[in-house]
C-alpha cells in the first residue's frame, strides 16, 4: 500500500508540474496554510502516542475516538517507554535549539536523530531491555533491497481509498 501511495504521490506532482498549477499555493492565507499544518501535526503525534505509552491506540477518523482510546486502555501504560521516549524527545529538542541559538553549535541540529538513534540503541543493548522489562525492538532487518516487482504498483485494488490520501500529501508539500 505504501508503494502505491507513493507512486500515486509522484503521479500527482507530476500532473500538478505539467500544467503548471503551483501558482495556486499564493492564493491560499497563511492562517490556511497554518490551520492545515496544524491539524497535520496533531494527527501525526496521535499516531506516535503507541510508541511512547507502550500500549496500541487504534487508528481512527476522528480524534476524540483516539482520546478516548489513550484514556481507556491507560491501565496497560508502560513507565520504561514513555520515560525513553520523552528522555529522547528532550534530547532531540535540545540539541535543535543548541544548535539554533549557539552558531558554534549549528552541527548539533542535523545529528540529534543519529545521536538519539545511537543512543536508544547502545541503552537498549547494554541494560538489555529488550529482555528483561521487554521495550518493544524492530527486531531482524533483512540486508539489500527488496526485489523489484510490478505487483507492487499494480493493481491497485485500493485506488479509490489512496487517491484522497495522495491528493492530500500532495497539497501539504506544495505548502
Amino acid at each position: 500500500v505504501f508503494v502505491q501511495v507513493s507512486f500515486l504521490v509522484g503521479l500527482c506532482y507530476s500532473v500538478v508540474g505539467l500544467v503548471r498549477l503551483g501558482f495556486l499555493t499564493k492564493f491560499l492565507s497563511h492562517s490556511v496554510i497554518s490551520g492545515f499544518t496544524s491539524g497535520a501535526a496533531i494527527i501525526i503525534g496521535f499516531s506516535q502516542l503507541k510508541y511512547f505509552m507502550g500500549y496500541n491506540i487504534p487508528k481512527s477518523e476522528h480524534i476524540y475516538e483516539s482520546i478516548y482510546h489513550l484514556f481507556k486502555h491507560l491501565n496497560q501504560f508502560v513507565w520504561y517507554e514513555f520515560i525513553m521516549g520523552c528522555s529522547f524527545l528532550i534530547i532531540l529538542l535540545a540539541m535543535k535549539q543548541a544548535g539554533k541559538k549557539y552558531k558554534k553549535l549549528s552541527w548539533m541540529r542535523p545529528l540529534g536523530p543519529l545521536t538519539v538513534t545511537v543512543l536508544s540503541i547502545l541503552l537498549v543493548w547494554a541494560a538489555r531491555l529488550d529482555v528483561s522489562p521487554g521495550v518493544k525492538i524492530v527486531g531482524h532487518i533483512p540486508a539489500g533491497l527488496p526485489p523489484m516487482t510490478v505487483d507492487l504498483w499494480f493493481p491497485m485494488p485500493y485506488f479509490e481509498a489512496l487517491m484522497p490520501v495522495a491528493i492530500t500529501m500532495t497539497a501539504v508539500g506544495l505548502m
